[in-house]
């Protein structure tokens, strides 16, 4: 450009000056018109030049969501929390405060009131919840609050929460079962099975458990047994020993389990265990004569004897599992039954004339050992004295079959367990609650109907 006096200086200076003037004003413009994304503050670099939003968090590990306490374990409650800083970032114990983290039942908040940071990671555990307390069945949530930030002050959010149940340590009677009747002679052997269940994943110390946990109350008698045997790798702990037990008197058998045990982290059992069952003497039936029938003078002389049908486990009803055993079995002895039709069910059991079981058949008549069966022991004598010389025996230390008698016990018990039937009148509960609640001298006559199998099987002596 060629200038060739002041005038055109001034001039191109002007002319320069607007152009600068205007472009300026452009640019301002646009920046009304597209404006690009908001402050944020602190920002750290994305694709191109594009900032992006710090991305913080946190998380609960400890407790585990839906974990299981008892009401001891509150007072060492502790939360363990992660924190995650922005990218680039980092967390500083001063900016993590104890308030941060809070337990609450709905109605009552507590904050944690001591934190501490885990060596150099990110995880920190807030403890120190005082008074914080809880009754069995209450559920607790845990709490992080937002408002906590990292190195570069970029505010963290709150954590998810998660929640803690409170329950208490239970103790449960599983034998002798519900339902089931004692006589006199069995209080002297009387074995109670316990399973103790501890509050959450604790466990139950041996040591813990002690025979006085358990007593038997009958009458004026309350005695605690004195000794207890664990079920190896179980719960499950039998106590027996009842001193005084079977020399007690009126009315039913009460056992307990007293409250005050603990499980491994102290949570104390508070609610007592306890069942009720009855005591009874066997109950007889007369057979024959029946009511009202006339017997010729010849046939009492002659006879000698009234016949007494006790109830048992076979006849009418019998357990399937029963059968099987006595079918399977190598002796029988048959202590005073006719083996008839209802005893045999059907000639089922046994097969006649001659069984394939050995068979000794005790009765006091001799016309009945053999009409039916041939015994490989006939024994003609009455039950009272047969049973005076199996008294006058001395028993084995052990036998072979123990094992299988309690497997046949086992079947006994939870055949004994009344079975729902359909309909609005149930069977099943009336002969139980009946064989339950009746007096010791009371008598029970059932007719022949279908209905008779309930008496059978579910009235216990």
């Amino acid at each position: 450009m060629l200038v060739k006096d002041g005038n055109d200086m001034k001039r191109v200076f002007t002319t320069f000056l607007l152009f600068a003037v205007i472009f300026s004003f452009l640019q301002c413009v646009d920046s009304i018109i597209a404006p690009g994304p908001p402050d944020n503050g602190d920002e750290s670099p994305g694709n191109g030049d594009e900032p992006v939003v710090p991305n913080l968090s946190a998380e609960i590990l400890l407790p585990v969501d839906g974990k299981i306490v008892g009401p001891q374990e509150l007072s060492g409650f502790a939360v363990v929390v992660r924190f995650g800083p922005a990218a680039g970032s980092s967390i500083e114990s001063i900016d993590i405060s104890a308030d941060l983290v809070n337990v609450t039942d709905g109605s009552t908040t507590v904050n944690a009131t001591a934190v501490s940071r885990l060596g150099t990671s990110n995880l920190f555990e807030f403890s120190s919840f005082s008074g914080l307390t809880a009754s069995a069945g209450t559920t607790l949530t845990v709490n992080v609050a937002a408002g906590w930030t990292d190195a570069e002050e970029n505010v963290g959010p709150a954590a998810p929460p998660c929640t803690v149940g409170v329950e208490l340590p239970l103790a449960t009677i599983l034998l002798p079962p519900a339902g089931a009747v004692f006589g006199q002679a069995q209080l002297a052997t009387l074995t109670v099975l316990v399973e103790f269940e501890p509050a959450g994943n604790n466990s139950i110390e041996p040591s813990a458990v002690h025979a006085g946990l358990v007593r038997a109350i009958r009458g004026s008698t309350n005695v605690n047994a004195t000794s207890v045997a664990r079920i190896s790798g179980t719960n499950r702990y039998e106590f027996f020993s009842f001193p005084g037990l079977a020399g007690s008197t009126g009315g039913p058998l009460t056992m307990e389990v007293v409250s005050g045990w603990a499980d491994s982290a102290g949570n104390l059992a508070t609610a007592a265990a306890s069942r009720t069952l009855p005591v009874l003497p066997p109950i007889a039936n007369l057979v024959y004569p029946f009511d009202g029938q006339t017997i010729d003078v010849s046939v009492i002389n002659s006879r000698g004897y009234i016949d007494i049908g006790y109830q048992s486990v076979t006849g009418l009803g019998i357990d399937p599992a029963l059968g099987k055993r006595v079918r399977e079995a190598d002796v029988i002895l048959a202590l005073g039954p006719r083996l008839g039709e209802k005893t045999t069910s059907g000639y089922t059991l046994l097969t006649p004339p001659v069984p394939k079981q050995k068979l000794i058949h005790v009765h006091p008549g001799a016309e009945e050992t053999g009409s039916v069966y041939r015994a490989d022991i006939p024994v003609q004598c009455s039950l009272s004295a047969f049973a005076a010389r199996l008294a006058g025996l001395k028993p084995p230390k052990s036998v072979p079959w123990s094992d299988w008698t309690g497997d046949a016990r086992a079947d006994y018990e939870a055949f004994t367990v009344p079975l729902e039937t359909p309909g609005d009148v149930k069977l099943e509960q009336i002969i139980a609650h009946v064989s339950n609640t009746v007096p010791d001298d009371a008598i029970i006559a059932n007719g022949a109907g279908n209905y008779t199998a309930f008496v059978h099987r579910y009235t216990q002596y």
